[in-house]
Protein backbone atom coordinates (compact mmCIF):
# COMPACT_ATOMS: atom_id res chain seq x y z
CA UNK A 1 0.00 0.00 0.00
CA UNK A 2 1.33 3.44 -0.96
CA UNK A 3 2.11 6.00 1.73
CA UNK A 4 -0.86 8.36 2.15
CA UNK A 5 -0.31 11.82 3.56
CA UNK A 6 -3.94 12.90 3.72
CA UNK A 7 -7.09 10.79 3.29
CA UNK A 8 -7.11 7.91 0.79
CA UNK A 9 -9.90 7.61 -1.77
CA UNK A 10 -12.95 6.53 0.27
CA UNK A 11 -14.25 2.99 -0.21
CA UNK A 12 -17.67 1.81 -1.40
CA UNK A 13 -18.65 1.41 2.28
CA UNK A 14 -18.19 5.14 2.85
CA UNK A 15 -20.16 5.98 -0.28
CA UNK A 16 -23.05 3.84 0.94
CA UNK A 17 -22.95 5.31 4.45
CA UNK A 18 -23.05 8.97 3.46
CA UNK A 19 -25.81 8.23 0.92
CA UNK A 20 -28.02 6.43 3.45
CA UNK A 21 -27.41 9.07 6.12
CA UNK A 22 -29.34 11.55 3.99
CA UNK A 23 -32.58 9.55 4.26
CA UNK A 24 -35.00 10.37 7.06
CA UNK A 25 -37.19 7.82 8.93
CA UNK A 26 -34.52 5.12 8.58
CA UNK A 27 -31.51 3.98 10.59
CA UNK A 28 -28.25 2.27 9.67
CA UNK A 29 -26.88 -0.71 11.59
CA UNK A 30 -23.33 -1.76 10.82
CA UNK A 31 -22.35 -5.30 11.74
CA UNK A 32 -18.84 -4.41 12.76
CA UNK A 33 -16.53 -3.02 15.41
CA UNK A 34 -17.53 0.05 17.39
CA UNK A 35 -14.25 1.82 16.66
CA UNK A 36 -14.60 1.57 12.90
CA UNK A 37 -18.13 2.95 12.95
CA UNK A 38 -17.14 5.68 15.43
CA UNK A 39 -14.34 6.81 13.09
CA UNK A 40 -16.81 7.03 10.20
CA UNK A 41 -19.24 9.00 12.37
CA UNK A 42 -16.56 11.50 13.31
CA UNK A 43 -15.63 11.95 9.65
CA UNK A 44 -19.26 12.56 8.68
CA UNK A 45 -19.76 15.06 11.49
CA UNK A 46 -16.70 16.98 10.24
CA UNK A 47 -18.47 17.12 6.85
CA UNK A 48 -21.53 18.65 8.53
CA UNK A 49 -23.74 15.54 8.44
CA UNK A 50 -26.19 14.67 11.20
CA UNK A 51 -25.52 11.13 12.46
CA UNK A 52 -27.47 11.40 15.74
CA UNK A 53 -29.81 8.39 16.11
CA UNK A 54 -29.04 7.38 12.54
CA UNK A 55 -25.87 5.27 12.59
CA UNK A 56 -25.28 2.36 14.96
CA UNK A 57 -22.83 -0.53 15.36
CA UNK A 58 -23.41 -3.99 16.80
CA UNK A 59 -19.87 -4.40 18.10
CA UNK A 60 -17.86 -7.53 17.34
CA UNK A 61 -15.92 -9.91 19.60
CA UNK A 62 -14.07 -13.22 19.17
CA UNK A 63 -17.30 -15.24 19.13
CA UNK A 64 -18.65 -13.19 16.24
CA UNK A 65 -15.44 -13.34 14.24
CA UNK A 66 -14.25 -16.89 14.97
CA UNK A 67 -17.46 -18.81 15.71
CA UNK A 68 -19.82 -16.87 13.41
CA UNK A 69 -22.21 -15.99 16.26
CA UNK A 70 -24.76 -13.44 14.93
CA UNK A 71 -26.74 -13.05 18.16
CA UNK A 72 -25.60 -9.44 18.63
CA UNK A 73 -26.84 -8.53 15.16
CA UNK A 74 -30.24 -10.10 15.80
CA UNK A 75 -30.62 -8.33 19.16
CA UNK A 76 -29.63 -4.92 17.74
CA UNK A 77 -32.13 -5.22 14.89
CA UNK A 78 -34.94 -5.89 17.38
CA UNK A 79 -33.74 -3.12 19.71
CA UNK A 80 -33.60 -0.47 16.97
CA UNK A 81 -37.01 -1.49 15.65
CA UNK A 82 -38.61 -1.11 19.08
CA UNK A 83 -36.80 2.07 20.12
CA UNK A 84 -37.08 4.18 16.94
CA UNK A 85 -39.87 2.51 14.90
CA UNK A 86 -38.07 3.32 11.65
CA UNK A 87 -39.60 2.64 8.28
CA UNK A 88 -36.40 0.82 7.29
CA UNK A 89 -33.23 -0.49 8.86
CA UNK A 90 -30.26 -0.53 6.51
CA UNK A 91 -27.99 -3.35 7.67
CA UNK A 92 -24.40 -3.11 6.50
CA UNK A 93 -21.65 -5.67 6.63
CA UNK A 94 -18.43 -4.07 7.84
CA UNK A 95 -14.96 -4.82 6.53
CA UNK A 96 -14.40 -7.39 9.30
CA UNK A 97 -17.72 -9.23 8.92
CA UNK A 98 -17.30 -9.24 5.15
CA UNK A 99 -13.88 -10.87 5.41
CA UNK A 100 -15.14 -13.54 7.84
CA UNK A 101 -18.03 -14.40 5.52
CA UNK A 102 -20.84 -13.59 7.97
CA UNK A 103 -24.23 -14.31 6.41
CA UNK A 104 -25.75 -10.89 7.12
CA UNK A 105 -28.30 -11.27 4.34
CA UNK A 106 -29.44 -14.64 5.68
CA UNK A 107 -29.87 -13.24 9.19
CA UNK A 108 -31.99 -10.38 7.90
CA UNK A 109 -34.14 -12.76 5.86
CA UNK A 110 -35.28 -14.75 8.88
CA UNK A 111 -35.42 -11.66 11.13
CA UNK A 112 -37.78 -9.79 8.79
CA UNK A 113 -40.90 -11.52 10.16
CA UNK A 114 -40.02 -10.49 13.72
CA UNK A 115 -39.87 -6.72 13.20
CA UNK A 116 -41.95 -3.95 11.59
CA UNK A 117 -39.17 -2.08 9.77
CA UNK A 118 -38.09 -3.23 6.34
CA UNK A 119 -34.58 -4.68 6.35
CA UNK A 120 -32.33 -3.73 3.43
CA UNK A 121 -28.88 -5.33 3.35
CA UNK A 122 -25.61 -3.99 1.92
CA UNK A 123 -22.80 -6.55 1.87
CA UNK A 124 -20.03 -4.57 0.12
CA UNK A 125 -17.96 -3.93 3.26
CA UNK A 126 -15.39 -1.75 1.51
CA UNK A 127 -14.03 -4.30 -0.95
CA UNK A 128 -16.09 -3.71 -4.11
CA UNK A 129 -14.49 -0.49 -5.33
CA UNK A 130 -14.28 3.13 -4.23
CA UNK A 131 -16.99 5.47 -3.03
CA UNK A 132 -18.56 6.00 -6.46
CA UNK A 133 -19.40 2.30 -6.82
CA UNK A 134 -20.97 2.38 -3.35
CA UNK A 135 -23.12 5.37 -4.24
CA UNK A 136 -24.24 3.67 -7.46
CA UNK A 137 -25.14 0.46 -5.61
CA UNK A 138 -27.04 2.46 -3.00
CA UNK A 139 -29.17 4.36 -5.53
CA UNK A 140 -29.94 1.13 -7.36
CA UNK A 141 -30.97 -0.75 -4.21
CA UNK A 142 -33.11 2.13 -2.93
CA UNK A 143 -35.26 2.33 -6.06
CA UNK A 144 -35.35 -1.46 -6.39
CA UNK A 145 -36.66 -1.89 -2.82
CA UNK A 146 -38.88 1.16 -2.32
CA UNK A 147 -40.00 2.51 -5.74
CA UNK A 148 -42.53 -0.25 -6.33
CA UNK A 149 -45.95 1.31 -6.93
CA UNK A 150 -47.18 3.40 -9.84
CA UNK A 151 -48.65 6.75 -8.75
CA UNK A 152 -50.54 9.34 -10.77
CA UNK A 153 -48.18 11.66 -12.64
CA UNK A 154 -47.82 15.10 -11.05
CA UNK A 155 -45.95 18.28 -11.98
CA UNK A 156 -42.75 17.20 -10.30
CA UNK A 157 -39.34 15.70 -10.97
CA UNK A 158 -36.76 13.59 -9.16
CA UNK A 159 -33.03 14.23 -8.96
CA UNK A 160 -30.71 11.23 -9.13
CA UNK A 161 -27.00 11.60 -8.48
CA UNK A 162 -26.61 14.30 -5.82
CA UNK A 163 -24.00 13.08 -3.38
CA UNK A 164 -23.73 14.49 0.12
CA UNK A 165 -19.93 14.22 -0.12
CA UNK A 166 -20.01 17.08 -2.62
CA UNK A 167 -19.82 20.27 -0.55
CA UNK A 168 -22.10 22.16 -2.95
CA UNK A 169 -24.88 19.53 -3.02
CA UNK A 170 -27.40 21.77 -1.27
CA UNK A 171 -26.58 24.74 -3.48
CA UNK A 172 -26.89 22.57 -6.61
CA UNK A 173 -30.36 21.37 -5.55
CA UNK A 174 -31.49 24.96 -4.94
CA UNK A 175 -30.33 26.05 -8.40
CA UNK A 176 -32.16 23.13 -10.03
CA UNK A 177 -35.31 23.96 -8.08
CA UNK A 178 -35.14 27.54 -9.35
CA UNK A 179 -34.51 26.56 -12.99
CA UNK A 180 -37.26 23.91 -13.09
CA UNK A 181 -39.79 26.12 -11.33
CA UNK A 182 -39.17 29.19 -13.48
CA UNK A 183 -39.01 27.38 -16.83
CA UNK A 184 -41.51 24.54 -16.42
CA UNK A 185 -43.49 25.12 -13.23
CA UNK A 186 -42.28 21.81 -11.78
CA UNK A 187 -41.58 21.07 -8.13
CA UNK A 188 -39.01 18.73 -6.59
CA UNK A 189 -39.99 15.29 -5.28
CA UNK A 190 -37.21 12.84 -4.31
CA UNK A 191 -33.49 13.55 -4.34
CA UNK A 192 -31.07 10.63 -4.37
CA UNK A 193 -29.53 11.23 -2.10
CA UNK A 194 -29.72 14.51 -0.28
CA UNK A 195 -32.12 15.47 2.51
CA UNK A 196 -34.85 13.12 1.36
CA UNK A 197 -37.07 10.46 2.93
CA UNK A 198 -38.46 7.04 2.11
CA UNK A 199 -41.95 8.40 1.40
CA UNK A 200 -40.53 10.50 -1.45
CA UNK A 201 -38.67 7.49 -2.83
CA UNK A 202 -41.82 5.34 -2.58
CA UNK A 203 -43.71 7.94 -4.65
CA UNK A 204 -40.87 8.44 -7.11
CA UNK A 205 -43.05 7.20 -9.99
CA UNK A 206 -45.25 10.31 -9.88
CA UNK A 207 -42.52 12.43 -11.47
CA UNK A 208 -42.68 13.55 -15.09
CA UNK A 209 -38.94 13.28 -15.52
CA UNK A 210 -35.84 12.14 -13.67
CA UNK A 211 -32.80 14.42 -13.73
CA UNK A 212 -29.59 12.39 -13.56
CA UNK A 213 -26.65 14.56 -12.49
CA UNK A 214 -24.00 11.84 -12.22
CA UNK A 215 -23.35 8.47 -13.81
CA UNK A 216 -23.95 6.79 -10.43
CA UNK A 217 -27.66 7.48 -10.91
CA UNK A 218 -27.96 5.96 -14.39
CA UNK A 219 -28.77 2.38 -13.33
CA UNK A 220 -31.48 3.66 -11.00
CA UNK A 221 -32.88 5.84 -13.81
CA UNK A 222 -32.94 2.83 -16.16
CA UNK A 223 -34.85 0.79 -13.56
CA UNK A 224 -37.42 3.57 -13.16
CA UNK A 225 -37.78 3.97 -16.90
CA UNK A 226 -38.36 0.26 -17.38
CA UNK A 227 -40.68 -0.04 -14.38
CA UNK A 228 -42.74 3.14 -14.80
CA UNK A 229 -41.81 4.57 -18.19
CA UNK A 230 -40.30 7.70 -16.62
CA UNK A 231 -37.94 9.48 -19.05
CA UNK A 232 -34.65 10.85 -17.79
CA UNK A 233 -32.12 13.50 -18.79
CA UNK A 234 -28.48 12.85 -17.94
CA UNK A 235 -26.20 15.89 -17.71
CA UNK A 236 -24.58 18.29 -15.26
CA UNK A 237 -25.44 21.78 -16.60
CA UNK A 238 -22.50 24.14 -16.14
CA UNK A 239 -22.28 27.14 -18.45
CA UNK A 240 -24.49 28.66 -21.15
CA UNK A 241 -24.36 25.91 -23.77
CA UNK A 242 -24.78 23.01 -21.35
CA UNK A 243 -27.62 24.68 -19.45
CA UNK A 244 -29.53 25.54 -22.61
CA UNK A 245 -29.13 22.00 -23.94
CA UNK A 246 -30.13 20.51 -20.59
CA UNK A 247 -33.31 22.56 -20.36
CA UNK A 248 -34.11 21.82 -24.01
CA UNK A 249 -33.79 18.08 -23.35
CA UNK A 250 -36.02 18.34 -20.28
CA UNK A 251 -38.65 20.15 -22.35
CA UNK A 252 -38.57 17.34 -24.92
CA UNK A 253 -38.83 14.70 -22.20
CA UNK A 254 -41.98 16.26 -20.72
CA UNK A 255 -43.37 17.33 -24.14
CA UNK A 256 -43.55 21.10 -23.64
CA UNK A 257 -42.33 24.00 -25.72
CA UNK A 258 -39.29 25.85 -24.52
CA UNK A 259 -37.29 28.88 -25.57
CA UNK A 260 -34.60 30.10 -23.24
CA UNK A 261 -33.24 33.62 -23.25
CA UNK A 262 -29.67 33.60 -24.51
CA UNK A 263 -27.01 35.17 -22.32
CA UNK A 264 -23.81 36.22 -24.02
CA UNK A 265 -20.75 35.38 -21.95
CA UNK A 266 -17.15 36.34 -22.48
CA UNK A 267 -15.35 33.51 -24.27
CA UNK A 268 -11.80 34.76 -24.62
CA UNK A 269 -10.16 33.93 -21.29
CA UNK A 270 -7.24 32.23 -23.03
CA UNK A 271 -5.98 30.56 -19.84
CA UNK A 272 -4.61 27.11 -19.05
CA UNK A 273 -6.83 24.99 -16.80
CA UNK A 274 -6.26 22.08 -14.40
CA UNK A 275 -9.29 20.19 -13.04
CA UNK A 276 -9.51 17.73 -10.13
CA UNK A 277 -13.13 16.69 -9.46
CA UNK A 278 -15.64 13.84 -9.53
CA UNK A 279 -16.24 12.42 -13.01
CA UNK A 280 -19.33 14.31 -14.17
CA UNK A 281 -18.22 17.59 -12.62
CA UNK A 282 -14.79 17.21 -14.20
CA UNK A 283 -16.35 16.54 -17.61
CA UNK A 284 -18.75 19.48 -17.32
CA UNK A 285 -16.01 21.87 -16.20
CA UNK A 286 -13.75 20.74 -19.04
CA UNK A 287 -16.44 21.47 -21.62
CA UNK A 288 -17.28 24.80 -19.99
CA UNK A 289 -13.67 25.98 -19.82
CA UNK A 290 -13.06 25.04 -23.45
CA UNK A 291 -16.20 26.95 -24.36
CA UNK A 292 -14.75 29.96 -22.53
CA UNK A 293 -11.63 29.87 -24.71
CA UNK A 294 -9.32 28.08 -22.27
CA UNK A 295 -6.85 25.26 -22.82
CA UNK A 296 -7.52 22.35 -20.48
CA UNK A 297 -4.13 20.87 -19.63
CA UNK A 298 -5.27 17.94 -17.49
CA UNK A 299 -8.45 16.50 -15.98
CA UNK A 300 -8.10 14.23 -12.95
CA UNK A 301 -11.02 12.24 -11.54
CA UNK A 302 -11.31 11.86 -7.76
CA UNK A 303 -12.38 8.23 -8.11
CA UNK A 304 -11.50 5.31 -10.33
CA UNK A 305 -13.59 5.24 -13.50
CA UNK A 306 -12.85 4.38 -17.12
CA UNK A 307 -15.22 6.41 -19.26
CA UNK A 308 -13.03 8.71 -21.34
CA UNK A 309 -9.31 8.70 -22.02
CA UNK A 310 -9.04 12.46 -21.46
CA UNK A 311 -10.32 12.16 -17.87
CA UNK A 312 -7.91 10.05 -15.84
CA UNK A 313 -7.54 8.72 -12.33
CA UNK A 314 -4.27 9.04 -10.41
CA UNK A 315 -3.92 6.68 -7.46
CA UNK A 316 -0.61 8.01 -6.20
CA UNK A 317 -1.01 10.93 -3.82
CA UNK A 318 2.61 11.93 -4.46
CA UNK A 319 1.95 12.20 -8.19
CA UNK A 320 -1.13 14.35 -7.59
CA UNK A 321 0.78 16.70 -5.29
CA UNK A 322 3.55 17.01 -7.89
CA UNK A 323 0.98 17.88 -10.55
CA UNK A 324 -0.36 20.81 -8.52
CA UNK A 325 3.10 22.00 -7.56
CA UNK A 326 4.09 22.21 -11.23
CA UNK A 327 1.04 24.27 -12.27
CA UNK A 328 1.86 27.87 -13.24
CA UNK A 329 -0.45 30.74 -14.28
CA UNK A 330 -3.42 28.38 -14.62
CA UNK A 331 -7.01 28.25 -13.43
CA UNK A 332 -7.26 25.30 -11.03
CA UNK A 333 -10.49 23.60 -9.92
CA UNK A 334 -9.87 21.28 -6.94
CA UNK A 335 -10.50 20.71 -3.25
CA UNK A 336 -8.71 22.74 -0.60
CA UNK A 337 -6.30 19.92 0.25
CA UNK A 338 -4.58 19.96 -3.13
CA UNK A 339 -5.10 23.64 -3.96
CA UNK A 340 -2.64 24.60 -1.24
CA UNK A 341 0.17 22.91 -3.19
CA UNK A 342 -0.32 25.30 -6.14
CA UNK A 343 1.57 28.59 -5.96
CA UNK A 344 0.17 32.11 -6.11
CA UNK A 345 0.52 32.47 -9.87
CA UNK A 346 -2.62 30.36 -10.29
CA UNK A 347 -6.31 31.28 -9.98
CA UNK A 348 -7.63 28.75 -7.45
CA UNK A 349 -11.31 27.75 -7.53
CA UNK A 350 -12.19 25.69 -4.48
CA UNK A 351 -14.75 22.91 -4.86
CA UNK A 352 -15.09 22.69 -1.07
CA UNK A 353 -17.32 25.75 -0.90
CA UNK A 354 -21.08 25.55 -0.46
CA UNK A 355 -21.88 27.27 -3.75
CA UNK A 356 -23.26 25.89 -6.97
CA UNK A 357 -21.43 25.79 -10.29
CA UNK A 358 -24.66 24.98 -12.13
CA UNK A 359 -26.55 27.27 -14.46
CA UNK A 360 -25.47 30.30 -16.49
CA UNK A 361 -22.56 32.15 -14.94
CA UNK A 362 -19.17 33.50 -15.86
CA UNK A 363 -15.86 32.42 -14.40
CA UNK A 364 -15.67 35.68 -12.47
CA UNK A 365 -18.78 34.62 -10.53
CA UNK A 366 -17.52 31.09 -9.89
CA UNK A 367 -14.13 32.19 -8.57
CA UNK A 368 -15.25 34.83 -6.09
Amino acid sequence: MALTRFLPTPSDRMGILWTLLQIDNAVILEYGTEGTTAYAMKTFMMMGMDVHNKLFATGLDENNVVMGDTTSLEKKIVELDKKFSPKAIFVMASSVSSMTGSDVKGVCTYMQDEISAELVVFTQGGFNGDYSSGIEACYTDLVSNFAISQFDIENCYNILGVSAMEHNAKADVLIIEKLLSENFGLYKNAVLSFETNLESIETISKAKVNLVLSYEGLKAADILKERFGTPYVYALPIGETATNQWLTNIAKAISVSFEMRKIELAKNLNRDVLIFASYDKALALKQYMEEMGCTVLDVICTHKIKKRDDIRYIKSEKEKISLFQSAKNAIIFADDTFLKFADGSNVKVSLNQNRSLLGLQELSEISR
